[in-house]
C-alpha cells in the first residue's frame, strides 16, 4: 500500500507541479512527501475501519461518516481562524483530521500561495458586507501565523503538518494492528453460514 501511493502522489507532484505551480525539484520531492504523508494517513484509517468491521456492509457504511468530518472540518471549506470562531469542539476537531494537516503542508509549497487573498469582510452580527484584500498568505489566511516568515519559521511549518501526518497514521496502523490481534483472539462464532470473530 506504502508503494502504491508513493507511486500514486509521485506522479501526481511530478506532474502537476512542474507545469502548473513552476516549482523547482526540492519543493516538488517536498509536494510529494506531504502528499504522501497524507495518503498514508488516510489509508491506515481504511485499514482500520477494514479491522474493525465484522461485514463488508458496516464498512461500506462507515466510510462516508469518516469523511464528512474530513471534508467538513478539514480546513479546506472553512477557514481554521472562522473553525475557531464557532468554539473549542470544532477546532480540536479540526486540527484531529489528516486532511487539515496535509492541505497545510501542500500549500507551503505552492509558489502563488504568497500573495493576497480575497476574503468576505464580517459586520459584528457576522454578516458578510464587503470583500476585502488581506495581505496575508493563503496558508496564514486558513491555518494562521505558526512564526515569522524567517526560514526557521518556513521549516516549522512543513515540521508541524508532517509530525501530525505521521503521528496519524503510526496511532491508526497501531490501531489496526491492535484490532486485529484481538479480534483474533476470540473464538469464532457461527451465524447462519458466515464465521463471525
Amino acid at each position: 500500500m506504502a508503494a502504491l501511493a508513493g507511486l500514486q502522489t509521485g506522479l501526481l507532484a511530478g506532474v502537476v507541479a512542474p507545469t502548473l505551480l513552476s516549482l523547482p525539484l526540492r519543493s516538488t520531492l517536498g509536494l510529494w512527501a506531504m502528499l504522501w504523508l497524507g495518503a498514508m494517513a488516510a489509508t491506515a484509517l481504511g485499514l482500520l475501519v477494514s479491522c474493525a468491521a465484522r461485514t463488508h456492509r458496516f464498512a461500506v457504511t462507515a466510510v462516508p461518516l469518516l469523511l464528512a468530518p474530513q471534508l467538513l472540518l478539514g480546513s479546506l471549506l472553512r477557514s481554521r481562524e472562522d473553525l475557531g470562531a464557532l468554539g473549542l469542539v470544532p477546532a480540536v476537531l479540526s486540527d484531529a483530521t489528516a486532511q487539515r494537516w496535509a492541505f497545510e503542508g501542500a500549500l507551503n509549497f505552492d509558489t502563488y500561495a504568497g500573495g493576497g487573498v480575497l476574503r468576505p469582510a464580517l459586520s459584528k452580527q457576522r454578516e458578510p458586507r464587503l470583500v476585502s484584500l488581506s495581505e496575508q498568505s493563503i496558508v496564514s489566511t486558513f491555518f494562521g501565523e505558526h512564526s515569522s516568515g524567517t526560514a526557521s519559521g518556513a521549516r516549522r511549518r512543513l515540521w508541524v503538518p508532517a509530525a501530525c501526518l505521521a503521528g496519524q497514521g503510526g496511532l491508526l496502523l497501531a490501531a489496526a494492528y491492535a484490532t486485529l490481534c484481538w479480534r483474533f483472539s476470540k473464538k469464532p462464532r457461527v451465524r447462519g453460514k458466515e464465521v463471525v470473530r
